[in-house]
């Protein structure tokens, strides 16, 4: 071995001398992989049998094995065997990882913790993976009030070269906000910006409830929302600068300083309209809320806007674009406004198509949409669409939304819903002086069938009585407004003097008579 350790020495010496001109390579060798073929790690050296290579060559070699990700530690080594030089690659593989584990963590979950690692197992260690989930569980942790916590890879390596790979988490101590405070702000109270904000201060239940965890991204956030409170108060040249957050009381707390500019206030000036208008520009100044004189309100802008919208899409135009264009007089502290109206192109409902009802039949959906194929665009209509189907109980989630038709004055009205069970089933038991035991059960379903129907069976058994019963009711009876119901029951009781026997039904009917109210008829006979 130090035979061939000086002779490898010697060469390269031999080679560092031979400068740029190199060396005739006979041969390329790998030694020291077991999991990567010898092809892959060959193709990658782009050295081949024949070639001149220098000492440059290798180290570029050396480099794009390296960048294979997959191996710890790289050599070459230049021998002779009678006159031929063997260029030999040794590789250290990096091990396999069967397993990860994690140590420390007890305020977050391993089942949370494992869906941050990015290592999927079995894989290659791959430290720019393991670097990224340190990252991830850390900020974690920074999340849930934990910015000290520390997080460290310890890698157990078998005589096989596969390894466990466990994160030893320090969780430290809970760093919460202890002061959230103002500087330059006159005309709000602190108190008001701090109700705006979703960072809070902590209060003596922070052990239980959490509050007062310091949100470093939501704090960003934070800033646009202060600047949403000034800026519905008229003052519309706010500046927040980036605030100072200092760790105070031995690092056991965060301390949060925001300056603000608030700059002067604006009322509103002038208000009109001009471009495509449905109406008068007197009218449609009576769906704005914003008034001349009075404090500038952003909100009120924008709520404006979202009514002058509706207004128009609610005629069929759909694609309509209002925008508000302001003149600000920094003298007179007015921002004069003037709506600007492009109404587009009137559009109506090409399609009405229905997704994700697996259980579900479409004429229950398609039956609370006051709108139909044909008929003009309305904002209004669409937004009952949504109301209405949610209001069935029959879906996890609705989502409404439209779809540009065969051409721009047609739209495809889409309604995705997922559903969700509609059945409940319920056991009990009780005791009473006079039945001793009882035993309860019913089954319910809301969405019998997929066809909307409400069944209900229920059952009563005690040492003396015997209750069944069973409803079905029909809220659209035959595709119509009509609600019809029917239920059936029977009941046995036994008294020391004598047994009762009860059979009955009764039969409903219901018709609304307003928009959100309906009238019943019930006939019972027993």
């Amino acid at each position: 071995m130090l035979k061939r350790f000086l002779l490898v020495f010697c060469l390269l010496l031999s080679a560092v001398s031979v400068g740029a001109e190199g060396f005739n390579v006979s041969d390329i060798l790998i030694e020291g992989n077991s999991r990567i073929e010898t092809s892959t790690i060959l193709a990658a050296t782009a050295i081949k049998p024949g070639d001149q290579v220098s000492l440059e060559d290798v180290d570029k070699a050396m480099s794009h094995i390296f960048a294979l990700g997959r191996f710890a530690d790289i050599s070459a080594e230049l021998t002779e065997v009678q006159g031929a030089k063997i260029l030999t690659f040794v590789v250290k593989e990096l091990p396999l990882i069967r397993d990860i584990q994690f140590s420390g963590n007890e305020e977050l979950s391993e089942e949370k913790l494992r869906k941050l690692v990015r290592v999927r197992i079995p894989a290659i260690y791959h430290h720019g993976k393991v670097r990224s989930s340190i990252l991830d569980i850390k900020d974690a942790y920074a999340e849930d009030g934990y910015h000290a916590a520390s997080v460290e890879p310890q890698l157990d390596i078998d005589e096989r070269n596969e390894a466990t790979l466990t994160f030893k988490v320090v969780e430290g101590e809970k760093v919460l906000i202890d002061k959230i405070r103002f500087v330059g702000n006159q005309a709000i109270d602190g108190d008001d910006l701090k109700d705006a904000m979703r960072n809070r201060e902590r209060w003596w239940l922070s052990w239980l409830t959490g509050r007062g965890a310091y949100q470093k991204e939501e704090l960003e956030i934070d800033l646009e929302r202060i600047k949403a409170v000034y800026k519905d108060k008229g003052y519309l040249d706010i500046k927040v600068l980036q605030p100072e957050v200092a760790l105070i009381k031995e690092d056991r707390y965060f301390d949060i300083l925001i300056e603000v500019d608030e700059g002067p206030q604006y009322r509103v000036g002038t208000l009109g309209f001009k471009g495509d208008l449905l109406t008068s520009s007197e009218e449609l100044l009576e769906v704005v809320s914003l008034q001349q004189g009075e404090i500038f309100n952003r909100s009120e802008l924008h709520k404006s806007l979202e009514r002058l919208t509706d207004l128009y899409a609610d005629q069929g135009f759909a694609n309509a674009n209002i925008a508000p264009l302001s003149n600000k007089d920094k003298g007179a502290l007015i921002i004069d406004l003037m709506f600007d109206v492009e109404q587009g192109v009137k559009t109506y409902i090409e399609k009405i198509q229905v997704h994700g009802n697996t259980k579900t039949r479409d004429k229950v959906i398609r039956r609370q949409i006051p709108i139909v194929e044909g008929e003009q665009y309305s904002a209004s209509k669409i937004k009952e669409a949504n109301r209405s189907v949610r209001n069935l109980g029959f879906f996890e989630e609705v989502n409404v939304t439209t779809s540009p038709g065969s051409d721009d004055s047609q739209k495809v009205l889409n309604i995705d819903v997922v559903e969700r069970p509609t059945g409940t089933f319920s056991l009990g038991v009780g005791y009473s002086s006079v039945d001793r035991f009882i035993s309860q059960g019913s089954v319910t379903q809301d969405n019998f069938l997929g066809y909307g129907l409400r069944l209900k069976l229920a059952g009563s058994i005690s040492s003396s009585s015997v209750t069944y019963t069973l409803g079905l009711t029909d809220p659209y009876f035959l595709d119509t407004e009509w609600t019809v119901g029917l239920e059936v029951y029977k009941s046995e009781r036994e008294y020391d003097d004598y047994d009762e026997y009860r059979t009955g039904g009764a039969i409903k009917a219901g018709h609304p008579i307003a928009k959100y109210t309906k009238g019943y008829l019930t006939y019972r006979y027993e």
